[in-house]
């Protein structure tokens, strides 16, 4: 199946377990291979913090939503799920940036 990365951009982005990262904001392609070489997956609003998503840690990719490995940022996907736990919500919660 073929998706379109206007399709993909602003996509839901969940945890396997169903923690929400947030959204994917962009899309970096490898020129060489012409392939993804990875997503940067966003919380909040403009100038949010970002995470980045390699294509081998994503497990689904449908029109609906992306899901990735548990593994990907275990400190921070836990302290999505105390914080969800705790207040019902995810405001006030910092994003990791990576580079």
């Amino acid at each position: 199946m073929l998706l379109k990365a206007k399709k993909i951009i602003d996509l839901p982005v969940y945890t396997n377990s169903g923690v929400k990262l947030g959204k994917v904001a962009d899309i970096d392609i490898e020129i060489d291979s012409q392939a993804v070489n990875s997503y940067e997956v966003r919380h909040g609003l403009i100038g949010g913090q970002s995470l980045i998503i390699k294509p081998v840690q994503v497990i689904s990719l449908s029109v609906k939503k992306m899901i990735v490995d548990d593994n990907l940022a275990p400190d921070f996907t836990s302290a999505r799920k105390q914080q969800v736990k705790s207040t019902g919500s995810l405001a006030g919660l910092a994003m990791r940036k990576e580079n």
